[in-house]
């Protein structure tokens, strides 16, 4: 992972841990409540009870603070996958060009090849021909 991919999940870590210990804390004040009690009856605190919006605030603010994390860290890897794309378009491309330009050599080559043949073919009958002659006389 690139050092700043480890300090993005140390950071979601983080954060929700504390979304995570907020929300215990919210269960055990709820559990310590009775049925027959107000809300705020075991800690002293009055109705509504001032710390339980406190924490609800908190826990919110550390959701949105997660979520801000997660949202950066989405848009930071589309950011690259979007590069990754384009530098393969291009390669794409140049492969492209590379592929036409060797075909063109290829397509020469094999003209050439096809004339050279055709010398060879021409010089072989040639040389047939001088050989099957009858020899002439030089007197």
């Amino acid at each position: 992972m690139m050092p700043a991919q480890v300090q993005e999940n140390v950071m979601a870590a983080q954060v929700q841990g504390s979304v995570m210990a907020m929300q215990v804390q919210g269960n055990v004040m709820a559990a310590q409540v009775g049925e027959d009690e107000s809300p705020g009856a075991f800690v002293g605190c009055h109705w509504p009870c001032p710390c339980e919006e406190q924490l609800r605030r908190a826990l919110a603010e550390s959701q949105q603070r997660l979520l801000n994390v997660v949202a950066e860290s989405i848009d930071r890897r589309l950011t690259e996958k979007e590069a990754e794309v384009d530098y393969e378009k291009c390669r794409s491309t140049e492969l492209e060009e590379r592929l036409a330009l060797l075909r063109s050599q290829s397509m020469a080559w094999q003209t050439r090849a096809i004339a050279g043949r055709a010398v060879v073919s021409s010089l072989h009958a040639q040389i047939h021909q001088v050989v099957s002659r009858p020899p002439v006389d030089e007197r």
